[in-house]
């Protein structure tokens, strides 16, 4: 009997409590059940740990995509209105204004239009 479990025996003896121990505290320290019982715990600890640092990844990535989002859906508006300026300035009506005005272009009469043969 260890010293511990004898000195319990005393602190007990006459008080009417039980002294019986729990069965983990009865296994000696060399017992391969008490040393699986605490491989078991850290495992368990580290599975604990893991799971809240998987939490926190998941939340980090998840708020870094609905940023990435946000940027997406402001670049797409900023494509749109990219394209609507283009379709403005490459109107044919303005394209065929600029040329009269700047170069002095024109559309040929029918009479003076030469047509080649390959």
């Amino acid at each position: 009997m260890t010293a511990w479990r004898s000195h319990l025996r005393k602190l007990t003896r006459g008080s009417g409590l039980d002294t019986s121990l729990h069965p983990v505290l009865q296994l000696p320290w060399g017992s391969w059940r008490l040393r699986l019982l605490s491989v078991l715990v850290v495992l368990l600890l580290g599975t604990a740990v893991a799971v809240i640092l998987n939490a926190h990844w998941n939340r980090k990535l998840f708020a870094e995509l609905q940023g990435l989002e946000k940027q997406r859906d402001q670049l797409e508006v900023e494509w749109g209105q990219l394209l609507l300026e283009e379709s403005t300035w490459s109107a044919h009506g303005r394209v065929e204004l600029l040329a009269r005005e700047r170069l002095q272009m024109y559309v040929p009469d029918t009479k003076s239009i030469q047509m080649v043969q390959p």
